[in-house]
């Protein structure tokens, strides 16, 4: 609970879901919209209660079979002195140090088309973490983390 707590002060958002295989009948449906109306009007804590029935989870998976990632069709050219091969389990790994400049060219970066599958999508813009994020990118030290040349 104490964290809950943590993360409202940071200004997320608790979004409940009910979730259910098959339809709700009208009474029941009275008593979601009473009980979301009641979290409207909560003044401790910002939350919202949406029904997922059948029809929500059918367009969902609908919504996520037809999205398609975009191919990677780039070239970066690494620094051998800042790369790190590795082999594991089988699967070969590259490390390397890149300037965000080079990262933000990468094909569906800054649109997000190579993020669209992912689960966990944005956690918004004014949490605690993001806002963080955006006066690290923006501060004055960024630069000692984000000017690697290229070779």
């Amino acid at each position: 609970m104490e964290a809950v707590r943590n993360a409202l002060e940071d200004d997320y958002r608790v979004e409940f879901e009910l979730l259910t295989t098959g339809t709700l009948t009208d009474p029941a449906k009275e008593d979601l919209k009473a009980f979301a109306d009641k979290l409207e009007d909560f003044d401790e804590f910002s939350a919202d209660l949406q029904l997922v029935d059948t029809g929500a989870l059918e367009m969902r998976l609908a919504e996520a079979e037809a999205q398609e990632l975009p191919s990677l069709d780039h070239t970066i050219t690494v620094d051998p002195q800042r790369t790190l091969l590795t082999e594991m389990g089988g699967a070969k790994t590259v490390l390397t140090i890149l300037p965000l400049s080079e990262c933000l060219r990468l094909p569906g970066v800054t649109d997000g088309r190579l993020f669209r599958k992912n689960v966990r999508k944005s956690l918004g813009a004014t949490n605690k973490v993001n806002k963080a994020l955006r006066v690290t990118i923006n501060g004055e030290r960024v630069r000692e983390f984000f000017t690697a040349t290229m070779v």
